[in-house]
């Protein structure tokens, strides 16, 4: 059992779960599980929080999530932070609480802005159709700016933020079937439609199936603040209950914030579908009624099952929590990969070209069929890691490498899950060292004072000298380094050198007492791979000592 110490003054209690073989666990593909037992964070740090019916994770602040009560409570909903410390009341002045079971976060009118969405959608007795009970009800409002989540408030000092009515929502709703409890509500962060999952039976339902009721967000908005009432369309039917001891249906439900997971939770059962991008909620969950990941979540003091009507994935979907309703002991659940498929391994593995001291390694991409997505490469030169780089680069430049060396290379492709695949292992060698002399036909001369000097100490027997302000040579080359090799000398000057434009060697003094032939006067080795340009320009300055201006090039090695 994983645990986490937190530093609020509480016992620390530990998950339980019940599971009964009473019936089958659906078994359907999924990539992920959630640990159990969970992890218990606390208790909420105030006594306003006395029946948690609905818990949903801020979009907008950080470190924070929202609850409610159940009926009787007021129509207030809380901030908190990850410990259960609070942070804010807010209360929709106007607005009524028949029986707020649960809430969610989601898109709505406004472009851009997130809106706490909260169902008044509880109906114990079933008669909520407008006869002795008004229709069921969502209220939405932007969320909140919550500040504190790190350093909060104490409780018994937090005010009420009271929301006027011109800033809420609300939008009557009916179910197709006539009056039935329903405690499970969420919002689709990809299309901002509204699901509603029954708690409550209609006839000829069957036994472990509830109805997944659907308002798109347009029909939201049609309908808000109007009195009209909104009848929903039935989407699906899913299985809610299977080991559960209790015949209760769903108690609470959320998607994740990147809509990739679908949650229902039971009080003692959660169950999780997967969702691909492009697919729709009505789709995965009439395709598939019953869930492929099952989590048993009985919660409470130690060996207590407790009554958990909660559920909301943390922002980054790496766990779900959860609230017990009695105590308001709260916790969550992390989720695990189960995928141990490797990914394909990456093929023809080469060079796409080399220079003297790099390697542009190239291969071809892998592919990941276990579910989890390739996530990096892993370059490895002669046995020892290289470098990472993204699934999404089959490429990478190799610098800082020896003249006419050979390498041993391979790549290492690794999915989300940590499974990792091995390419091939090849050789590979840098090009040799080369050296473009004074008089190679590529170096662009300008000006009138160059000259070619022939000399035995020289590369190839000559250099070209140049004294005139402003006269220069230019060359393109290919690579990732360039030396300037020339002349020092007693009558020599100052030479500047630009590379692709930019100053990079500014008077460079080539003066010395006695002349030195083949001298490195200027050197780069860190330039990035590819083409580029190098210029030495006459500066017509020199140093006291010398009795000239002249600079003498010999030739460009890269």
């Amino acid at each position: 059992m994983r645990r986490k110490l937190y530093r609020r003054k509480m016992y620390l209690w530990t998950f339980s779960f019940l599971l009964l073989f009473v019936g089958a666990i659906p078994a359907a593909a999924a990539d992920f599980d959630f640990d159990t037992p969970g992890t218990l964070i606390g208790s909420f740090n105030s006594s306003l929080i006395d029946e948690a019916s609905g818990l949903a994770v801020s979009r907008t602040n950080t470190n924070v999530m929202y609850t409610e009560n159940d009926s009787g409570g007021g129509p207030k909903f809380y901030s908190i932070n990850m410990d259960g410390d609070l942070l804010g009341i807010y209360q929709l002045d106007g607005a009524s609480n028949i029986d707020w079971e649960d809430m969610a976060i989601g898109p709505g009118p406004s472009t851009g802005v997130n809106y706490v969405y909260i169902g008044d959608i509880g109906d114990n007795p079933a008669d909520r159709d407008g006869t002795t009970r008004d229709h069921a009800a969502i209220y939405r409002t932007p969320e909140p700016t919550v500040t504190g989540a790190g350093n909060p408030p104490d409780p018994n000092t937090v005010g009420t933020t009271h929301i006027s009515s011109s800033n809420w929502e609300k939008i009557v709703i009916q179910y197709p079937g006539g009056p039935t409890n329903a405690e499970a509500m969420m919002i689709d962060p990809v299309t901002g439609d509204l699901f509603l999952v029954m708690k409550g039976h209609t006839a000829g339902d069957p036994a472990l199936q509830n109805r997944v009721y659907k308002a798109t967000q347009a029909q939201l908005d049609a309908h808000a603040n109007t009195g009209t009432v909104l009848t929903l369309t039935q989407v699906a039917l899913v299985t809610a209950r299977v080991n559960s001891v209790r015949t209760v249906g769903p108690t609470a439900a959320d998607i994740s914030e990147d809509g990739s997971m679908i949650i229902v939770k039971n009080l003692e059962e959660v169950f999780v579908w997967p969702r691909a991008t492009g697919q729709s909620v009505d789709t995965v969950l009439s395709n598939d009624p019953d869930a492929p990941v099952y989590v048993p979540v009985a919660v409470g003091q130690t060996g207590v099952v407790g009554d958990g009507e909660t559920v909301a994935f943390a922002l980054d979907g790496s766990k779900f929590y959860t609230v017990v309703e009695n105590g308001n002991f709260f916790g969550y659940f992390n989720k695990v990969s189960t995928d141990t498929t490797p990914p394909t391994a990456p093929s023809n593995v080469h060079a796409a070209s080399t220079t003297s001291t790099t390697i542009d390694l190239a291969w071809n991409a892998s592919t990941d069929t276990g579910g989890s997505g390739l996530d990096s490469y892993h370059i490895y030169k002669n046995g020892s890691f290289l470098h990472d780089v993204s699934a999404s680069t089959t490429s990478y430049t190799v610098t800082g490498l020896s003249p006419s060396t050979s390498y041993s290379f391979y790549v290492v492709a690794e999915d989300g899950a940590g499974n990792t695949a091995t390419s091939s292992t090849v050789n590979l060698s840098t090009s040799a060292v080369t050296k473009a002399d004074n008089l190679d036909a590529s170096i662009v001369y300008n000006g009138s004072s160059w000259e070619t000097r022939f000399t035995a100490q020289d590369y190839n027997g000559s250099v070209q000298t140049a004294t005139a302000t402003g006269d220069y040579a230019q060359f393109n080359f290919n690579g990732a380094s360039i030396k300037y090799v020339g002349r020092t000398c007693p009558s020599c000057g100052k030479v500047d050198v630009y590379i692709d434009g930019t100053l990079v060697g500014n008077d460079i003094d080539v003066y010395s007492a006695t002349t030195q032939f083949q001298h490195l006067i200027y050197s780069n080795s860190s330039l990035t791979p590819g083409s580029h340009t190098i210029k030495i320009v006459v500066t017509g300055l020199k140093n006291a000592n010398s009795g000239g201006k002249a600079i003498h090039f010999d030739y460009f090695e890269y």
